[in-house]
């Protein structure tokens, strides 16, 4: 895992006094995020935060009247999930619309919410956990606008990977086989501990009837290895490692187990939404044609050692042959985002005590700048 970079401190002028306001009002309700959040109706404050997006596009950059060069701040985690900031960075697909891309590195999606909230980054990849719906609850300024990777058949980096004596012996075979073993869902309110206690369900299980124990990611092996652990969902390149390593066996995929639901999503800032719309749609262009180079790469074999290249450049997989072995996951080639997949999961953080005040999701999906660069590069 790569080490999380320090926020970015923005000073100067009378555009940044603006920018501190917007910081110090959010952050007061991503502070709150985590914590289970009080009943009732968000402020009526914080709804008027959320401006809308105009939805009429603006004319596409010509070579006539090129663009201004615009410096864009994205926040990413060194994992194959940002390949679509890489791909267009080593390419010039965003220095073409005029974008400088500058990659701030952060240790995990969740991190990334404080800086997004408050605009001192621009994009972000982020994942889907409770702490989000909960500020969004409150009036997070943010919006939806793209795919950020999701789980479809044949591509699920996650996986239930059970400690493979208990495969081996028989110990554990189907579903209901997780009855009394120790199992990690990793982090209490997060994506992966949903589908855990899914699975569970799946099997016809309570909670009960396991010894659930929070391990991260990178302690799972070694609780295989000294047998601390039996069952735990990982993410690749931990599940690959764990077969190569002898420790354990890739036993489900989530694909098998849930078929297609979002993983994470692209996420632009309030300012980015409110004062940078034009820089938004032009981000988006490229965005999308780093995704087709990923798709026809991994799914047709095109240019996938030059695509892999690229990826052992910028994320933490540094072997161009663990790529080859790995299941990768997908993107959607015109960035559709699987919206019914976030209502089910907040609905889940709700039934579950770690939401308490639901966000209206609608409004926080925006499509415009996916019809604004679907109407450049076309649609697949």
């Amino acid at each position: 895992m790569s080490n999380s970079a320090p926020y970015i401190v923005v000073a100067g002028g009378s555009t940044s006094r603006s920018v501190l306001a917007t910081v110090l009002l959010v952050m007061g309700l991503v502070l709150a995020a985590c914590a289970p959040a009080s009943t009732g109706s968000p402020p009526a404050a914080a709804k008027a935060a959320v401006p809308a997006v105009p939805s009429a596009p603006a004319a596409a950059p010509t070579a006539a009247s090129p663009p201004r060069t615009e410096t864009v701040k994205y926040a990413a985690s060194t994992s194959v999930s940002s390949a679509g900031a890489f791909i267009g960075l080593e390419r010039g697909y965003y220095r073409e619309v005029g974008l400088e891309l500058e990659i701030v590195p952060f240790s995990s999606a969740a991190e990334m919410i404080q800086p997004i909230a408050a605009s001192q980054v621009d994009v972000a990849n982020a994942d889907t956990g409770a702490g989000i719906f909960n500020a969004l609850g409150r009036g997070l300024p943010l919006r939806f606008v793209a795919d950020g990777n999701h789980t479809e058949p044949g591509h699920s980096s996650l996986a239930w990977v059970v400690r493979k004596d208990l495969v081996d012996s028989g110990a554990v075979r189907d579903l209901p086989d997780l009855r009394g073993k120790k199992i990690s869902p990793i982090a209490r309110g997060s994506l992966v501990d949903s589908l855990a206690y899914r699975t569970l369900a799946r099997a016809g299980l309570q909670p009960s009837d396991v010894e659930l124990e929070y391990v991260t990611f990178p302690d799972v092996l070694p609780a295989f290895s000294n047998q601390a652990l039996d069952a735990a969902i990982l993410t690749e390149p931990l599940v690959t490692a764990a077969v190569d390593q002898g420790l354990g066996v890739r036993w489900r995929g989530m694909d098998d187990l849930f078929g297609t639901f979002q993983s994470t999503l692209i996420m632009y800032s309030p300012t980015m939404t409110t004062q940078r719309q034009e820089v938004g749609r032009r981000f988006m262009v490229g965005y999308l044609r780093s995704l087709r180079d990923y798709q026809d790469a991994f799914n047709g074999g095109k240019d996938l050692d030059a695509i892999i290249a690229i990826l052992t450049k910028h994320t933490n997989i540094k072997d161009p042959a663990v790529y080859k072995k790995i299941v990768v996951p997908a993107f959607e080639p015109n960035g559709q985002m699987n919206v019914q997949s976030i209502k089910d999961l907040q609905q889940w953080y709700v039934d579950n005590g770690l939401v308490q005040t639901p966000a209206a999701l609608d409004e926080f999906f925006d499509t415009s700048y996916l019809d604004y660069a679907l109407a450049i590069v076309g649609r697949r």
